[in-house]
Parts: structure tokens; sequence; C-alpha cells
């Protein structure tokens, strides 16, 4: 019998992958709670559905463009590297578009549609990064024994 099989808390009891799947809930938390805040931003400056749709599109093509990249980056170069990198750029971006929020009277429709859209984009490529990176990671913090365990756990997560 394995030991995820007797502990199902087998891979928690290592603090690097804790926190590791810790930092990911909650980045994923941020980034779900950015999205309504984006949505609802964008339908009171705009009163456009076909602009909220486009946040999805802008998001997804470089996440989807880049992903495979960022795998083959993620097998190359340092893990910690990428994971700093990616999420400083998510952050950036999150920065940038709570202040363009927050004086959206004050600048052009045109303008804020097109900071809101590039933060967006910026942080579905940064995603394209942060995400393979994350997930190969997992590997080397705990005991091959217990990836289904981490495995698990980072699903759940």
């Amino acid at each position: 019998m394995s030991a995820s099989a007797t502990d199902p808390y087998a891979a928690l009891r290592y603090g690097e992958f804790r926190n590791l799947v810790v930092a990911s809930f909650l980045l994923t938390v941020a980034l779900l709670i950015q999205e309504v805040a984006i949505g609802y931003e964008l339908y009171r400056v705009t009163h456009d559905p076909f602009a909220l749709g486009l946040v999805g599109l802008v998001e997804a093509i470089p996440f989807i463009s880049f992903t495979l990249y960022g795998g083959h980056i993620a097998d190359r170069m340092s893990k910690r590297r990428i994971l700093q990198w990616s999420v400083t750029g998510i952050g950036v971006s999150s920065f940038v578009l709570h202040f363009v929020a927050r004086y959206s009277e004050h600048v052009s429709t045109s303008f804020f549609l097109l900071v809101v859209y590039g933060g967006v984009f910026v942080v579905g490529f940064c995603r394209a990064f942060q995400s393979p990176t994350a997930t190969s990671l997992r590997a080397f913090l705990v005991p091959p024994a217990l990836y289904e365990n981490a495995s698990t756990w980072s699903s759940s997560a």
C-alpha cells in the first residue's frame, strides 16, 4: 500500500509543496475576483456586452498561444525565476488595471478600453508561463511515491 493511500495529507506535510498549493489557490482566487471586477467596470463604462466577451478572448489568445512555449521555457530555465517574473507581471498589470478603473471618469473610453484589454492580455501572457511552471515544479517538491497525492491536492486547490 502506498504512502498516499494510508495518509491523505502526505503531500501537504512538505512545506514547499504546501506553500505552492496555497499560493496557486490564492492567485486563482485573486484572478477570479479581478475578472469579475473588470467585467463590472467594463459594463459600467461601455454598457456593451460585446466588450465583456472580448475580455475572455483577449486573455485566452496569449494563454493558448504561449503555453507550450511556457512549458518549454519551464523545462530549460529556473522555475523560481519564471514564477517570480510571471507573478510580478500579473501584479503590475493588476495594479495598472486598478488605477485605470479608479480614474475611469477622467480618461476617454477608448483609452480605458486600450488599457483594460492590454492589462488582460499581459495577465494571459504571464499565466501562459506561470501555469506550466507551477505544474512542473510540483514534481520536484514531493517524492515520486506521493505524486498521486500531490496531484489530488493540486487539483482540489
